[in-house]
């Protein structure tokens, strides 16, 4: 890739990070939290282009990042793993509120629930990739 098309994307990619480190600094978040936001999201579009998730393309300039079909079926099974692991998790927290006559379920349960679908999505994503 051009040394142009990847300084255009450095340059639109800072002032993004740096528009998600202000808009957090201007809602109240203390000034050295909207820099650590920043700086984190600043790190991701770094790494991204040299994660292999993505393919390249010039012709992109400042969006120059494509997803290949690979990438895609693996995002889609882990997607779809994410969403079973987390209707099960509910379903099973629903019977057991049901057997136990409990009339409603905690939030602690719920985050727990999503927690469990987030690894499911991590964990997926990654045995998928490795073995491909």
């Amino acid at each position: 890739m051009p040394v142009r098309s990847w300084t255009a994307y450095y340059v639109s990619r800072t002032a993004i990070a740096a528009g998600i480190g202000l808009l957090m600094g201007l809602t109240g978040l203390s000034w050295w939290l909207s820099v650590l936001a920043a700086a984190a999201v600043l790190v991701f579009f770094v790494w991204a282009p040299r994660s292999g998730r993505y393919m390249i393309d010039p012709a992109g300039g400042v969006a120059p990042m494509r997803i290949d079909e690979r990438s895609r079926q693996v995002r889609d099974i882990a997607a779809r793993n994410a969403l079973m692991a987390g209707a099960l998790g509910y379903a099973v927290v629903m019977v057991v509120a049901v057997v136990r006559d409990e009339e409603a379920v905690s939030l602690e349960v719920l985050g727990v629930l999503g927690a469990v679908a987030a690894l499911a999505y991590v964990a997926t994503d990654f045995w998928q990739r490795r073995s491909g």
